[in-house]
């Protein structure tokens, strides 16, 4: 089909979709790292207050939303990796999203680079959920060879 969609009607186009998912859940991954290491190394810019109004309790619970995230995305990587995910790769695909407009709404102009990882991120979950619905519906090659022979 293309680079971006992969073709999930066989089950090897739907297991290469679910690896492409689980690339892209690890750069979220990564990307959520960074965003941690950046809480921690701050002083309350990254949760929007000035350090005058700063509120530790407030860190404290971004940084369990954080880690949160984090396991999320580890999760469904995981499941990807496995060729399965549906539930975890939706979920990770919605927090994706979730944190994409919010930063879109509330943050300056990123740069453009940004938002080519953006986009390589989404359509990389998007093929991974779709690979893992695939293979949901597919069952196991194992079982589709038993059927030719």
């Amino acid at each position: 089909m293309s680079i971006w969609f992969k073709d999930v009607e066989t089950y090897d186009g739907a297991l290469g979709a679910a690896r492409s998912g689980m690339w892209a859940s690890l750069a979220f991954a990564a990307m959520v790292g960074l965003g941690l290491v950046l809480l921690l190394t701050g002083n309350g810019a990254m949760i929007g207050v000035t350090p005058q109004d700063f509120d530790p309790a407030a860190r404290y619970v971004a940084i369990a939303m954080v880690l949160a995230e984090l396991a999320v995305a580890l999760l469904a990587a995981y499941r990807f990796r496995l060729g399965k995910g549906l539930i975890a790769g939706s979920a990770t695909l919605l927090i994706f999203l979730l944190e994409i407009v919010m930063k879109l709404l509330s943050g300056p102009f990123l740069g453009v680079l940004w938002y080519i990882i953006y986009l390589a991120v989404f359509l990389g979950l998007v093929n991974g959920v779709r690979g893992a619905w695939a293979r949901r519906s597919m069952g196991d090659a194992g079982a589709l060879g038993d059927t030719f022979q």
